[in-house]
């Protein structure tokens, strides 16, 4: 991995600078030619993997410098890593967020649904509810203008009825005086003829 390419960097840098001192037991020159076709090499894939990863660094230096990068390198990882870990939280957060207002959407669109449904089932209730008023209070008119028509018919009655009593008593009266006259004159014309046999029956 990176860390592991860093200290063997490292190492072969240490071991670089003893045989440019000519220590004893230093790097041969086969063994310093190896050194530098595998450092560049290693440095190119090295290279290659800073240049990937956020805040990149040159391990071009001395050992101080090295072992800084390392750290730098290691504390970038740790800051990638936590980026990473922040950003798969804030899309994992973004996710559910999305779910909850989708889901609170439709929950909302059903309720506006339900909603419109009950007050046309209610608006629909109470035109039935006008229409049955309507007709029973044109039923109520129509009693009303019947009873009213009953009303004015008694009342002609009523003001007609004294006349044709006191008409019916009149012509009681005149056929009671008509009955009287005649029983009168039948009475009259029995008492003449009772008369005259009396006065007969005494001639004789």
């Amino acid at each position: 991995d990176l860390r592991g390419k860093v200290r063997w960097m490292l190492r072969w840098e240490r071991q670089a600078s003893g045989a440019s001192g000519g220590a004893a037991g230093d790097l041969g020159w086969s063994q310093w030619g190896a050194f530098l076709e595998r450092s560049g090499f290693e440095a190119q894939k090295t290279s290659r993997l800073l240049g990937s990863a956020p805040g990149g660094y040159s391990l071009l230096g001395g050992a101080d410098d090295d072992a800084d990068g390392a750290a730098h390198l290691g504390e970038v990882l740790v800051e990638a890593a936590s980026m990473l870990g922040d950003q798969e939280a804030q899309r994992a957060q973004l996710a559910r967020t999305l779910r909850q207002q989708s889901a609170g959407a439709s929950e909302r669109a059903r309720r506006r649904r339900q909603a419109a449904e009950k007050l046309r089932a209610e608006l629909a209730d109470r035109e039935r509810e006008g229409e049955s008023l309507r007709a029973e209070a044109e039923s109520r008119a129509q009693e009303v203008s019947e009873l009213e028509a009953e009303l004015a018919a008694a009342r002609c009655s009523l003001e007609a009825a004294p006349a044709q009593r006191r008409r019916r008593q009149l012509e009681q009266e005149r056929e009671l005086r008509e009955g009287l006259g005649a029983q009168r004159c039948a009475w009259a014309a029995d008492t003449a003829a009772a008369a005259e046999r009396l006065a007969g029956e005494r001639r004789e």
